[in-house]
């Protein structure tokens, strides 16, 4: 038994710590994620057990299901893709990533901005909106700026794809996120979008998939471009239905699917945490595109936005961040099984979320195990940000 024990916890091979060659940011930032990470989810199983009929209704039920949501969106998905967007993100892009201080600027904003924004129907809350919109402009400019002055084949399929989820994302504090019509819609063109192409890089110097260039890239940010028009349209006019959006995100994710080699790559590569990874993350977007196609008369827009902040989302940023943090920060966070675990009992527990009837003893009893994982992981997360913060680095940015 202890063998099978350390074998979980402890990595098989260690880690070699990366020399750094710039400052690295995304450890500030992903801190801030986890802290996100534990009042979201707090909240969130909070209101799954008042829903399912556990316990009764909270006073001011609607207040929490807001704090939820901004938590969620803004402060613990957000945290985590400005982190990675900051530090990787022009690596991806093919060109040179920005300065030290210009990328920290951004905490500050984006917290105080979450904090201030709870204060509903005040100047304090507009203030608290426009520092969570500057936070996601600015990565949006830096970002559209280093694609147009960097590597040419990346500028369709990835540059002004990653650039325009974060432009889109600055209208997340404006939106009543409770209205899960407008979750969905900033969930698709916001992270969803952005972990498309942060994908794009792992299935090709990971898993040694394709990658999209030449027409291939104007042709995939078509779609994509048509996607958030179809998507933005049935959200705040309804002048077309939810259906053609969710052909249209089939469309972009089948394009993916197809130019990136995916399943074969993944299917060469082997099982293992990054691999099941990818493959859990893009099946629920096709779960979720697919529900939207057919229409919400089979699952209620909720679900489906469950579908992908659970079930995507955060399955992507337990897996991609169990393995960046690693390598940063020169020690596992958890063993690749232990990852492997807590991704596959995380996406049973997010499609529990997402199904319509679930009895209040199963929705504690996956509310008491998601807890155990997130906070077993976290706390791990945690202490590997920390040393990261002690490493040395060398700046060469001048």
């Amino acid at each position: 038994m202890m063998r099978f024990i350390n074998k979980i916890f402890q990595p098989e091979q260690p880690f070699t710590p990366m020399n750094f060659t710039r400052r690295p940011v995304l450890h500030l930032f992903w801190a801030g994620g986890v802290v996100a990470m534990v009042l979201g989810f707090s909240i969130g199983f909070l209101l799954w057990m008042a829903q399912t009929g556990f316990l009764d209704i909270i006073d001011d039920y609607q207040t929490l299901k807001l704090w939820h949501a901004r938590i969620q969106i803004i402060g613990f998905t957000g945290s985590f893709l400005l982190g990675f967007a900051l530090q990787a993100g022009p690596h991806v892009l093919g060109g040179h990533p920005p300065p030290f201080v210009s990328s920290v600027s951004i905490i500050p904003a984006l917290w105080l901005g979450l904090v201030l924004g709870e204060f509903q129907s005040s100047f304090i809350s507009v203030i608290g909106n426009l520092l969570i919109s500057l936070a996601f402009l600015h990565p949006s400019y830096l970002l559209l700026k280093i694609s147009l002055e960097g590597d040419p084949q990346w500028r369709f399929s990835r540059g002004i794809p990653m650039a325009g989820g974060f432009l889109l994302m600055a209208s997340s504090p404006w939106l009543d996120l409770v209205d899960p019509e407008k979750a969905l819609f900033i969930l698709w063109c916001g992270p969803i979008t952005i972990a498309m192409v942060a994908g794009q890089q792992l299935i090709n110097n990971v898993i040694k998939g394709g990658k999209i260039v030449g027409k291939s890239g104007l042709a995939f940010l078509a779609l994509l471009t048509t996607a958030w028009l179809t998507t933005a349209l049935a959200t705040f006019t309804q002048i077309l239905p939810w259906n053609i959006a969710g052909i249209e995100w089939l469309l972009v994710l089948a394009m993916l699917a197809w130019k990136t080699n995916l399943f074969p790559a993944l299917t060469k590569f082997g099982f293992a945490a990054i691999s099941l990874t990818l493959f859990l993350g893009f099946i629920g977007m096709i779960v979720a595109a697919s529900v939207m196609a057919i229409g919400n008369d089979v699952m209620p827009v909720d679900a489906v936005v469950h579908i992908l902040g659970a079930g995507v989302t955060t399955v992507l940023i337990i897996g991609v961040v169990s393995r960046v943090v690693g390598f940063f920060s020169g020690g596992a966070v958890l063993s690749d099984l232990a990852v492997s675990v807590t991704l596959l009992i995380w996406s049973a527990i997010a499609t529990l979320r997402a199904a319509t009837t679930v009895s209040g003893v199963l929705s504690l009893t996956a509310s008491v195990i998601g807890g155990i994982l997130l906070v077993v992981w976290g706390t791990r997360v945690a202490w590997r940000l920390y040393e990261i913060g002690r490493r040395p680095y060398q700046d060469n940015s001048a």
